[in-house]
């Protein structure tokens, strides 16, 4: 397994690692070392990197709307 990208997007990092193939694993971690761990198959390392990215966006907004009550 090589890793392919090491991402800092705000107060989370995402790793992308190269399993075999189309196989990529994901490893993303928060401020508080909650780590999600996931793999997928995609059919380029960018591909890959965009669908870590979109995860990391959704862990974020879901985040902000479960400690925001003012909503």
């Amino acid at each position: 397994m090589k890793i392919k990208a090491l991402i800092g997007i705000e107060d989370y990092s995402l790793m992308v690692c190269h399993c075999s193939g189309n196989l990529y694993h994901f490893s993303i971690m928060n401020q508080e070392n909650i780590l999600h761990n996931f793999e997928g198959i995609y059919p380029s390392v960018e591909n890959a990197i965009a669908r870590g990215k979109a995860v990391v966006n959704t862990l974020k907004h879901r985040t902000q709307n479960t400690f925001d009550h003012t909503k």
